[in-house]
């Protein structure tokens, strides 16, 4: 693998929503015809997830059996959360967010952050200048150069994405066509795994294994 990351992956009946929606089944590795491919282009390499270790390359020394390792003993310390999602504007994009704040998401977040941090490698001068720091505020900057990605911590926010950059004058019609595709995925949600990822050869990423909490 390229790049490892920690995601929140959906099964079930909102998994396989995710992975027809995206057109790229982040469990299986299987593809399928995306139901809005004008919309998913940026989105579906990355597969129908949550974000909560950004991808990284792995730290000199460090493997992938003892990342493993570490994701099962971080996994059983943590407390699956319940909450609620709904479909909202995230800037340019569509994303599945909470309803309300969730300091419990917010920790179990920051802990993937923090207890892993250990097996990331440095960002290289290329990387860092694609992040491109000078658009970040101070903080975020600071958080760029601690963690090696800009929103964690008190900067986190909880997103399944769900399209690309969408237009300003597609907003209103973009956002009505995926409130309704996506009302089998909205309201209840319960996140009880955390799933260690690998970049493929081919940019995708692919779940390598699910770890369930507590």
């Amino acid at each position: 693998m390229t790049r490892y990351a920690i995601y929140h992956c959906p099964d079930g009946a909102q998994g396989d929503w995710g992975a027809g929606w995206l057109g790229w089944d982040i469990r299986s590795g299987e593809t399928h015809p995306p139901a809005r491919p004008e919309l998913v282009k940026r989105p579906s390499k990355y597969g129908f997830h949550a974000t909560l270790k950004a991808p990284f390359r792995l730290a000199e020394a460090r493997g992938e059996t003892g990342l493993k390792e570490a994701v099962a003993r971080l996994a059983q310390g943590l407390a699956p959360v319940s909450f609620a999602l709904d479909v909202q504007r995230i800037g340019s994009f569509f994303a599945l967010v909470p309803q309300r704040r969730s300091e419990q998401l917010e920790l179990l977040a920051a802990a993937c952050v923090e207890e892993l941090d250990g097996y990331r490698a440095p960002l290289t001068e290329a990387e860092l200048a694609r992040r491109n720091p000078a658009r970040l505020s101070p903080h975020q900057a600071a958080l760029l150069s601690r963690w090696g990605y800009p929103y964690v911590m008190d900067e986190f926010r909880f997103h399944i994405t769900l399209t690309g950059p969408v237009a300003k004058g597609d907003v209103e019609r973009v956002a009505t066509d995926v409130t309704r595709e996506a009302a089998s995925v909205t309201g209840a949600h319960r996140l009880d795994s955390i799933c260690l990822s690998g970049e493929r050869d081919d940019g995708r990423f692919e779940l390598i294994e699910r770890f369930a909490l507590g």
